[in-house]
């Protein structure tokens, strides 16, 4: 399996950085051409959990492989079933 394979099949896209936020799906997300375009009030009703992933010290870069992403990510959605990530 290549990186690029790897990474299509992972449960979450390969994050841009180390903080994600993890936010209950209330079935209103689709309303919003982005998810900062939620009210203070609505995004900490429905904020579950603040994640900051595994990182190279001193950095905001993501230490996974591809293949260790896949299960990071399937981690993830396991733990936080129904949830928006955001990152």
């Amino acid at each position: 399996m290549t990186t690029f394979d790897a990474l299509k099949s992972a449960a979450l896209p390969y994050p841009v950085g180390i903080n994600v936020s993890v936010f209950q799906d209330d079935g209103k997300w689709n309303n919003y051409s982005a998810w900062f375009k939620r009210t203070n009030a609505d995004l900490r009703s429905l904020s579950v959990a603040r994640i900051t992933l595994g990182h190279w010290e001193g950095t905001d870069d993501p230490a996974y492989t591809a293949e260790e992403w896949v299960r990071k990510s399937a981690q993830l959605v396991a733990q936080y079933p129904n949830c928006i990530f955001v990152y």
